[in-house]
């Protein structure tokens, strides 16, 4: 069984003004977030078909700036623009907490802090700002390249195994922020854990972060559906431990046919 860690991330979390905040963990920035008073709330709303906004809140004479979501839709038998049918979705600010939960459950430190909040009377999701941030990399977009191209392959392989475990349908290089110390965010998870048991775009997870996989067979299930019933039905927690089972199987089954050395790798040192 893995225990909820604290992950001590050795992040400096930016306020905006690009100070580091006094926190140093990611549940600190969580708990800072649950009873955070809003300050002030951006008149234009941000990118994006959920219509998320920017507020800035304040809890202790900190502040911080954050993005609200509240959108809570479901839809039957969609195509969406990537392509992918599902039979059933909800495109929910729950999912933005679900994921970051179960971030946490996996050891993960690549989802920004995430809790459920109150703007007014309306009930969302509220997510840390990543300051000084920008979009992810597009392999066809010659005018912006990553630095370290083969560390930017093993942040997408990374991310791929982690959206099919929670079948999210709506990652873009919109939705993968770097920010200013080169560390990558995976934010917008709204349009996730829906209730296909299979696994999407399985051909392209080829290869593994090895603390991932590690993670992902020691999890207990009973703690994975224990953390996700507050956010989910019990039809989208049995999909999500099913697709869980089926990633296991699949990298096990990669490694076996190419070896170790060729599917797991490290992005941080042991």
């Amino acid at each position: 069984m893995i225990l909820r860690s604290l992950l001590l991330i050795a992040l400096a979390w930016l306020g905006p003004d690009g100070t580091p905040l006094p926190f140093g963990t990611s549940e600190e920035v969580a708990g800072f977030l649950r009873q955070a008073k809003v300050v002030e709330v951006s008149k234009k709303r941000l990118k994006g078909i959920t219509r998320p906004r920017k507020v800035l809140v304040e809890n202790g004479g900190v502040r911080v700036n954050a993005v609200f979501r509240s959108i809570n839709k479901e839809y039957y038998n969609s195509q969406w623009d990537t392509g992918r049918f599902t039979k059933f979705l909800r495109d929910s600010y729950r999912n933005e907490i679900a994921a970051y939960e179960l971030s946490l459950l996996l050891g993960l430190d690549t989802v920004p802090p995430t809790v459920l909040w109150r703007l007014g009377e309306e009930e969302g999701s509220l997510q840390l700002w990543i300051e000084n941030a920008g979009p992810g990399y597009n392999p066809l977009e010659e005018a912006r390249q990553p630095a370290d191209p083969q560390r930017w392959m093993m942040e997408r392989a990374k991310m791929r195994a982690f959206d099919a475990l929670i079948e999210n349908v709506d990652r873009n290089v919109g939705n993968m922020l770097i920010d200013s110390a080169g560390k990558v965010w995976w934010i917008d998870h709204t349009r996730a854990f829906g209730r296909d048991h299979d696994l999407a775009d399985a051909a392209l997870i080829t290869r593994c972060e090895r603390h991932l996989f590690e993670r992902l067979k020691a999890a207990d299930p009973k703690s994975i559906a224990e953390g996700m019933r507050a956010h989910m039905t019990q039809r989208e927690i049995d999909a999500l431990l099913k697709r869980r089972l089926k990633l296991i199987v699949l990298i096990e089954t990669r490694i076996a046919a190419h070896g170790e050395a060729a599917v797991l790798f490290s992005l941080e040192a042991d």
